[in-house]
């Protein structure tokens, strides 16, 4: 073998080249010892359920049922059980692929008495040691099972960066997720992404106070935040010092968001530089923005999906240019209006020029998107000379009506 091969870094550049080919990894795997672990971490690295590692068990310990879901047919041996933890080991990212077809190579665990059984024998820290990224999904793809937060703690560790997890619907109560995600900044100290999903029929979730105790958090995405947001689950979120990527669904009801009272003293996310919002109406987001100041903003992505009316729209509009009238960094807006209902009469109202005018102060706009927003547009002459002055960098301009479709794509 050539001594080329004894440095890991080349080994590491050449399985590279390799990566798009399980085949090839495979094959690579098979030739000698000084390659196989290489290629094995490289292949174990990142999986999407714990299927392969059940499969990794005997033919004569398994049968695969009709709905593809794996049984027992003995219980294995304890060497037989070593062979799952050894491949195990070598997973870094566990994460749930929606996409994934059943298929006889790729069954769903049984995870009623297959997956119990190894948890049973592995807890979690000894069975994934060097797991820095998971999607709960992956390890109990059936919703029955979801509802497991004892067993989800147990794969907290330091080196966890990613996690992602949904609330269940059943089964646990608000106090049990509250302790879990406190915690975090104990047991997951480590953690840069954090994702928190709540189903619609639960209590929306609330912003906890100990998000600012996890140090190195860069992104965190909660869908079911109470559309009322209080000063205080805003000044929670303030307190995460690296935070840059915010993405919030809002939910509960509408009714008079646009007339709640706000502090006269906006809060400063000054290190957030993406921002997306989705929700059931554009007040919504008025509210959430008129407590908040952006100084570091680089996009926005707002998508609602209830008609508003162009006094809405215009409070909106007011409320976003304000929050982020001292960032000198935003380049990308996009405000998409997906209705699931047709709009009223009253909705078929133009909107005029002067409605837009504020976003003539964002000089770094690369692109701007207002799709649905309204049913039509009236920019006048004045307005559109203005924009092409004031926006020199733009790339993609495009106002789309549900009666009227405008597009601007823009060349260098």
């Amino acid at each position: 073998m050539h001594r080329a091969l004894l440095v890991d870094d080349i080994i590491h550049t050449i399985l590279q080249n390799l990566k798009s080919s399980r085949m090839d990894l495979r094959n690579v795997a098979l030739t000698c010892s000084t390659l196989s672990a290489h290629a094995l971490d490289m292949l174990w690295s990142e999986q999407s359920s714990l299927a392969p590692l059940i499969m990794c068990l005997p033919q004569d310990t398994l049968e695969v049922a009709s709905d593809y879901t794996i049984n027992l047919t003995r219980e294995p041996t304890p060497m037989e059980w070593e062979r799952v933890r050894i491949y195990a080991s070598r997973i870094r990212r566990l994460l749930y692929d929606i996409g994934d077809t059943p298929c006889m190579q790729t069954p769903k665990p049984c995870t009623s008495l297959v997956l119990q059984r190894l948890f049973a024998r592995f807890p979690p820290p000894l069975l994934f040691p060097n797991l820095c990224a998971l999607d709960f999904n992956a390890v109990f793809d059936q919703p029955e099972f979801r509802s497991n937060l004892l067993l989800l703690r147990q794969f907290f560790s330091p080196g966890l960066e990613v996690l992602w997890f949904d609330v269940p619907t059943r089964g646990v109560l608000t106090h049990d997720v509250e302790q879990l995600v406190s915690a975090l900044s104990v047991e997951a100290s480590g953690l840069q992404h954090l994702s928190i999903s709540s189903a619609q029929g639960i209590s929306p979730i609330a912003v906890p106070p100990s998000l600012g105790k996890l140090p190195k958090l860069i992104q965190l995405e909660m869908n079911g935040i109470n559309v009322a947001l209080t000063r205080q689950s805003i000044t929670n979120i303030q307190q995460s010092r690296c935070l840059q990527i915010l993405k919030l669904t809002l939910r509960g009801t509408s009714t008079n968001v646009e007339n709640m009272p706000s502090d006269n003293m906006p809060l400063e996310l000054s290190t957030l530089k993406h921002l997306s919002l989705f929700g059931d109406c554009l007040p919504q987001f008025t509210y959430f923005l008129r407590q908040v100041t952006t100084p570091q903003l680089s996009s926005i992505h707002i998508n609602y999906w209830t008609p508003a009316s162009q006094t809405a729209i215009a409070a909106f509009m007011k409320s976003l240019c304000k929050s982020c009238q001292t960032s000198a960094c935003l380049e990308e807006i996009c405000v998409v209006g997906e209705l699931r209902q047709d709009p009223e009469p009253d909705d078929f109202s133009p909107l005029p020029s002067h409605i837009f005018r504020p976003l003539l102060e964002f000089q770094k706009l690369s692109t701007l998107r207002f799709i649905g927003v309204g049913q039509y547009y009236y920019f006048d002459d004045a307005f559109i000379a203005d924009a092409e002055a004031a926006w020199p960098a733009i790339r993609e301009l495009q106002f789309s009506s549900h009666l009227k479709k405008i597009w601007h794509h823009l060349d260098d």
